[in-house]
């Protein structure tokens, strides 16, 4: 305890907390006050509020739990602003328990004094975001009746509008009229905007009535809510109407409503309606919007009329402040759609006469353009202008330019920009890769395919999550399988997981080249991954096993297709029984033969015959009773009776 502690009077000292708490001198201000109550001096309200004040900016939670507690005990209460401002911190520290409680005190003690402090409390929550806490504490004070008035509720709707919580703020509000109380306006708004969204317009119109109504002053920004939310939901003649309506009411609506109006007037090709709406906005020194003047250049483009697009153009540098660049780029780029080269080339020379200057945007746009009208050389030599620039093409310019080169046998060229790309540091994208390893082994030149992945490779110019599976199966189909499961690796590497039929490929090759040890390890991580492998797959494992004298192997992933719900081809089966058979495992070809059966395959004659002749030569050998019983559970199993006296053996 500090000496000036025992030398002051109380009145100083709860002068001194305060004064020490409020500028942020925690400790000399706890210091001070531990004194004080060892001492048991009386600690006046004001210097409870204070320090609590100061400890919840800190976010000190153990030391307001100790503090809250010793002013409880001494009957402490705040003044009403003074509990206003604590409750808002104790919001912001999201202590929403402390805050329940301090509030239930206020109420307690002094309920005609501290409403106000429970709005500003229900303010503060739904301000944060936290509505539903909000909610929890109306419910929490619902029996006191007069709590739950108009401005509660506008603090609900605000609030989930707010946090896009809609279906819950229009609740509030259906309530808020059942007892006539009339709603804020922007939330309102924002209803209408959401229920035209999910096209409830029944809904929407009775809320804009409703608001109408009740509150005049609502009028304009209600009505323009509604009439854009007709506009987004393609009902362009119900929010003409409306805009009608508001216009003869002697109001001016919005901007962002004529901006909406434009954008689905162009939408419907009615160039006369967009025309009345830009004079009316003219007049009225009303800002066009950007995404109004696009769909206007769009719409112009699309009817070639090259000379209104560039006077609009003209418009817009007059009545907005976007750059006359931006406003080119935007023209480029709907022309380009046209695919006229004609048009494209009037643009970029006006372009060119205005002095202006290429950017990355434009020269994109640009090469779009020239491929959209089948231009390849001139869309190359965009590109090539670019990059001596310095400027690098968007991944889509170099992916389709590369692309249209490989599909058109422009390969070299197709070459050449990816070295530039190599040596600039550039990541080739998968279609760059598929396309021109597509180009290379389709020319025959594989050992050029393998040394152009292998080298964008080891540059590490490959981006994560590759999709390597097309060119998988090309290098299988060329026979190159190492370069397949060198693809396939780095795929997994590179966090893409290989489509089942990549592992298809990948397992078969190698029962092709007879390595089933690889196959089988391929084949087990394809299960762990949780693929399928194909019944081709199957075969292939299940007969390069057979054949290679591993039989019992390939009689258990028989077994495993059946298990994982696969029915084996009559190929597989029979691989393990003519093995079984050349081994004279009579038992074990039995067995399979009846799996083979329950699966829906009959037996062929000379299988069967072959089995049968096997059995009664073994038994005239052993002379014994259980082969006879085995070829009599035979013929009966394959449908042939024991009792038939026609029928002979041997």
């Amino acid at each position: 305890m500090s000496k000036s502690t025992y030398q002051l009077d109380e009145k100083t000292l709860n002068m001194l907390v305060q004064i020490y708490s409020k500028m942020g001198f925690t400790f000399r201000a706890r210091t001070h006050f531990d004194g004080m109550v060892r001492r048991g001096y009386t600690i006046d309200n004001d210097t409870y509020s204070a320090l609590l004040f100061d400890i919840c900016k800190k976010g000190d939670l153990t030391s307001f739990q100790y503090l809250i507690k010793l002013a409880q005990k001494s009957n402490w209460l705040p003044e009403v602003n003074d509990g206003k401002a604590l409750l808002r911190y104790l919001c912001n520290n999201r202590w929403y328990d402390k805050a329940f409680e301090l509030l239930e005190t206020m109420l307690f003690v002094s309920p005609n004094d501290t409403f106000d402090a429970f709005h500003s409390l229900l303010e503060e929550l739904c301000r944060q975001g936290s509505t539903s806490i909000a909610r929890l504490l109306l419910e929490e004070f619902s029996n006191q009746a007069t709590i739950l008035d108009h401005k509660a509720y506008l603090h609900f709707v605000n609030g989930f509008c707010q946090e896009k919580k809609f279906a819950e703020a229009f609740k509030i509000f259906e309530t808020m009229l059942s007892k006539s109380l009339s709603p804020p306006v922007d939330g309102s708004s924002q209803l209408i905007s959401w229920l035209c969204k999910t096209e409830n317009f029944e809904k929407a119109i009775e809320l804009k009535n409703t608001c109408s109504r009740d509150q005049p002053s609502a009028l304009l920004p209600i009505h323009c809510a509604l009439i854009n939310g007709f506009c987004k939901s393609g009902r362009l003649q119900e929010a003409a109407s409306l805009f009608k309506e508001v216009l003869l009411k002697g109001l001016v609506p919005y901007v962002d409503v004529f901006n909406a109006l434009i954008i689905s007037y162009c939408g419907q090709n009615k160039l006369k309606k967009i025309k009345e709406l830009l004079g009316f906005m003219l007049r009225k020194n009303l800002s066009i919007s950007i995404s109004s003047y696009s769909s206007m250049a769009l719409l112009t483009c699309t009817g070639q009329k090259l000379s209104f697009a560039l006077s609009l153009k003209e418009l817009m540098l007059q009545v907005t402040y976007f750059p006359e660049f931006v406003l080119y780029n935007i023209l480029i780029f709907h022309i380009s759609s046209t695919r006229n080269s004609f048009l494209l080339d009037s643009v970029i020379d006006a372009f060119h006469k205005k002095e202006l200057q290429f950017d990355e945007v434009t020269y994109n746009y640009v090469i779009r353009g020239f491929l959209l009208c089948n231009d390849v050389s001139r869309a190359v030599n965009y590109l090539t202008t670019m990059m001596r620039q310095d400027f690098k093409p968007s991944n889509r310019s170099l992916r389709e330019v590369i692309s249209c080169l490989c599909r058109n046998g422009k390969l070299a060229i197709a070459l050449d920009l990816s070295r530039e790309m190599e040596s600039r540091g550039w990541n080739h994208g998968l279609v760059v890769q598929s396309n021109i390893v597509e180009a290379l082994l389709t020319s025959g030149k594989i050992l050029e395919a393998i040394e152009f992945l292998d080298r964008i490779t080891s540059k590490d110019l490959i981006p994560d999550n590759m999709k390597y599976d097309y060119l998988i199966k090309r290098f299988y189909q060329q026979g190159r399988l190492d370069k397949a499961v060198d693809l396939l690796n780095i795929m997994v590497r590179k966090g893409s997981y290989p489509e089942a039929y990549s592992y298809d490929y990948v397992i078969q090759g190698f029962c092709d080249e007879h390595k089933l040890d690889m196959a089988l390890d391929f084949y087990t991580e394809m299960l762990h991954r949780d693929l399928k492998p194909s019944t081709t797959t199957w075969d292939a494992l299940i007969c390069s096993l057979s054949d290679c004298g591993r039989v019992e192997e390939a009689e258990d992933l028989l077994k495993t297709m059946i298990q994982l719900g696969e029915t084996p081809s009559r190929k597989a089966f029979y691989s393990v029984i003519n093995k079984y058979q050349s081994e004279k495992n009579i038992g074990k070809t039995y067995g399979i033969l009846k799996m083979m059966q329950e699966k829906g395959y009959e037996p062929d004659f000379d299988t069967h015959w072959s089995l049968v002749s096997n059995l009664s030569n073994s038994s005239k050998k052993d002379d014994g009773k259980k082969n006879s019983s085995f070829l009599s559970s035979l013929l009966s199993g394959f449908g042939f009776s024991g009792k038939d006296k026609n029928f002979k053996v041997g």
